[in-house]
C-alpha cells in the first residue's frame, strides 16, 4: 500500500512491496509516526535505546535528517568555491 510522506518527500511502501518493484533488500530510512499528543523529544530516548545495539542505526529528527542530507552538498560547494578562489 502506498502512502504519501511529506517529511521525506517520498512514497512509503513496505519492504516487500519495495522489493517487488525492483528496490534493494534493505531499508535506508524508517519513518516513525507518533501517537497524538506524543512529542518527538519524549519518544527519542526510547527509539535510541531500541537501536542502541546496532552502531549503524541513528535516530534523527527532521532537522538533523535535513542537516545530514545537506552535509555532502555543502562539502562539494566548499570544494568548488576553493577551486574558484585558486583560479
Amino acid at each position: 500500500m502506498l502512502a504519501p510522506n511529506t517529511q521525506l518527500n517520498a512514497i512509503v511502501v513496505s519492504l516487500d512491496a519495495f522489493g517487488r518493484i525492483g528496490g534493494g533488500v534493505s531499508d535506508s530510512a524508517l519513518y516513525v509516526d507518533l501517537d497524538d499528543g506524543v512529542q518527538p523529544a519524549e519518544a527519542a530516548p526510547g527509539l535510541a535505546a531500541a537501536v542502541a545495539e546496532n552502531p549503524l542505526l541513528q535516530v534523527r529528527d527532521q532537522t538533523a535528517y535535513a542537516q545530514a542530507q545537506r552535509g555532502p552538498v555543502d562539502a562539494l560547494a566548499g570544494a568548488v568555491y576553493a577551486l574558484l578562489a585558486l583560479a
